[in-house]
This record gives structure tokens, C-alpha cells and sequence, in this order.
């Protein structure tokens, strides 16, 4: 009912032209007029309205879009690339080859460990 209401056509004059615009219309453009002429409950009035209709348009938080099977195959990947590719990569030597465990009292990850850590 309001809404049909709001949508019912008047005539309007602007700069000596008459024009048929809805209620909804009109309404926001008095206030709008009435903002811009330094009217602060106006102002208030108008602000709040802007923040409701960004707070409507503004898309929903995007859900997480990687499963945890995801974080495997990202995880197997980086083995993989790991096997494949770093035999002479210096931190390799370091970490006493490729197929080696983590060092122990080693605090800073810097090979493809960092990357699986940070994939995850």
C-alpha cells in the first residue's frame, strides 16, 4: 500500500517545465533540496538514508571458497614442485636435501614449507 502510494504520479514545475514524476520522487528530492539549503534534521535525515541503502548494496562477506581437500591438493602440489624442481636450491642443502624432516630449532621457514604454511 505504501509503496503504491509512493508510486503515484504528480506534476511537478522545475525551471518553468512542467513534468509528472512519482511521490517517491518528490519526496526525495525535497529533502534533498531541503539538505542542500543547510537544514540539519534534513541532513540527518538524508545521511541516514544513504547509509542504509549502502548497507544493502554492499555484497555479503565471501564465504572461504577452498575445501579442506583443497589445502591437500595444494599441499601434495608444493611436494611435488619441491621433488621436482629445488635439487639445487641452496636451502635444500641447508635443510639437508629434499626429503629430509624439519630441522629442529630451525624458527624461520624459508622453502617450499613457507609456501605449504602460507597456503594453508
Amino acid at each position: 500500500m505504501l509503496a503504491a502510494a509512493l508510486n503515484e504520479k504528480v506534476t511537478v514545475t522545475e525551471n518553468g517545465k512542467r513534468r509528472q514524476i512519482t511521490k517517491r520522487e518528490a519526496v526525495i528530492a525535497q529533502l534533498v533540496n531541503k539538505s542542500a539549503a543547510a537544514e540539519l534534521r534534513a541532513t540527518k535525515m538524508l545521511i541516514d538514508m544513504l547509509r542504509d541503502v549502502e548497507k544493502k548494496a554492499e555484497p555479503a562477506p565471501e564465504k572461504n571458497p577452498f575445501a579442506p581437500t583443497d589445502k591437500e591438493v595444494v599441499q601434495g602440489l608444493i611436494a611435488r614442485l619441491r621433488r621436482n624442481m629445488c635439487a639445487g636450491c641452496p636451502w635444500a642443502a641447508r635443510r639437508g636435501g629434499l626429503d629430509s624432516g624439519p630441522d629442529v630449532g630451525n624458527t624461520e621457514s624459508t622453502g617450499p614449507e613457507r609456501l605449504a604454511n602460507d597456503a594453508g
